[in-house]
């Protein structure tokens, strides 16, 4: 027999969209429930940058980026063809605070406390499979655990946050407009004595193994507990995106700055 409950808001997705959605919306009274695939783990390397904005509203949201060991940012170097510029984040109306740099494992993790803390339903391991549609309306989704078990959730209002290319998203007719624009990305992880430096560096159309540049860009962040996230990004602007192998432009891009940056 399959398990039925139900709430006020669910929220598809327990990553930084879903769970400040849910922190909002629990901290006024509402009975939150966030359904994350994931156990917690990610395998995947982020960029890690958090800009002013983004800082300002996790402070909002209850975080202290302090205490979560966050590398405050005063700018970004910008480099392009053996040259670079600093340049400070810039002053705003809205924004007093420096970027930081804090891995997506640790921020996913603190929002999702957050969320609990102020009393939201977090379940990790918990996939939303299907929407349960009724009359025209959405009414709940059927979720499946890690451990193979099955449950169904109705609900008032739905909230899908678990990315552009949702699966379950695409059951109740979305899709990504493939006309816009896109990016492609890889980083990882490099041990650095230049961890805790307070700039990062943005490199301007870095060159691939054969030395032509790319529309595109590759990144340094220094992430503070000893270690540097790097990583580049091709825009789909770019004549030859679908040529380009995304790993090996990684690999030429590290051994570019890996003197500049002691790894």
């Amino acid at each position: 027999m399959t398990e039925r409950s139900s709430t006020d808001v669910l929220v598809v997705g327990g990553g930084p969209a879903g769970c400040a959605a849910a922190i909002r919306l629990a901290a006024v009274g509402h009975q939150v429930t966030v359904l994350e695939r994931s156990g917690g783990q990610s395998p995947v390397a982020r960029g890690d940058l958090l800009v002013p904005a983004a800082v300002d509203e996790l402070i909002d949201l209850g975080l202290d980026l302090d205490a979560l060991g966050a590398n405050t940012i005063t700018g970004t170097r910008l480099w392009h063809g053996g040259r670079s510029v600093p340049v400070r984040w810039p002053d705003t109306r809205t924004s007093t605070s420096d970027g930081a740099v804090l891995r997506r494992f640790d921020l996913n993790a603190a929002l999702r406390d957050r969320a609990v803390a102020v009393g939201a339903d977090v379940r990790l391991g918990a996939r939303a499979t299907a929407p349960t549609v009724e009359r025209g309306f959405v009414r709940g989704a059927s979720i499946e655990y890690k451990d193979g078990s099955t449950s169904e959730i109705g609900c008032r209002f739905l909230l899908v946050a678990d990315g552009a290319n949702s699966r379950f998203g695409r059951g109740l007719g979305t899709h990504r407009d493939r006309r816009w624009p896109y990016a492609i990305s890889a980083s990882t992880y490099v041990t650095s004595e230049r961890s805790t430096d307070s700039w990062i560096e943005t490199s301007l159309g870095p060159s691939d193994a054969n030395g032509h540049p790319v529309t595109g860009h590759g990144w340094v962040h220094p992430v503070g507990d000893g270690t540097l996230n790097i990583g580049v990004t091709v825009l789909s602007s770019y004549r030859d995106v679908r040529g380009v192998n995304i790993v090996k432009l990684l690999d030429s891009f590290a051994e570019s700055v890996a003197q500049r940056w002691q790894f």
